[in-house]
């Protein structure tokens, strides 16, 4: 079957099958996951996202193996404050991470988790890329948002 004839196939099925939902008091597992039309009903979520700042700025102008390390302290540490605070990773997109927080305080912990990864960036990251690099000026900036629903 050519490709745009499967493509229709599918596409049509997928708009005349009938959703399937479930109550979800947990983030799923990616292999709990599937792509048909079943889905994992949360009341209510609260997403965070971390971004580094301008990390295009940083690739372009500094040697490869130094943007690698900025990349992996941020992401390692971003994951690490994100999993002490009780999020679950849903996404990584480059220099950005994605994490979900459900439960009674998931405002409260996805709000200490964007200032806990603040700190971490002012008082381990920054100064520890001064440490290992004393004649470099760059530092490391980030942003967060959160949102619910």
């Amino acid at each position: 079957m050519p490709l745009k004839d499967d493509l229709n196939v599918e596409v049509a099925k997928i708009f005349k099958t009938q959703w399937k939902e479930t109550d979800a008091r947990v983030v799923p597992a990616p292999e709990d996951l599937s792509l048909d039309n079943k889905a994992k009903k949360l009341e209510e979520a609260v997403v965070l996202y971390a971004d580094m700042s301008h990390s295009t700025k940083l690739v372009d102008e500094k040697k490869w193996h130094f943007s690698a390390e900025i990349y992996k302290a941020f992401l390692h540490c971003a994951a690490k404050v994100i999993r002490s605070k009780g999020g679950e990773i849903t996404a990584y997109d480059g220099d950005r991470i994605m994490a979900i927080y459900v439960g009674d305080t998931k405002n409260s912990s996805a709000a200490r988790t964007a200032l806990k990864l603040n700190y971490v960036r002012i008082n381990i990251i920054n100064p520890l890329i001064k440490n290992q690099y004393p004649a470099e000026t760059y530092k490391l900036e980030h942003v967060v948002g959160i949102d619910s629903g």
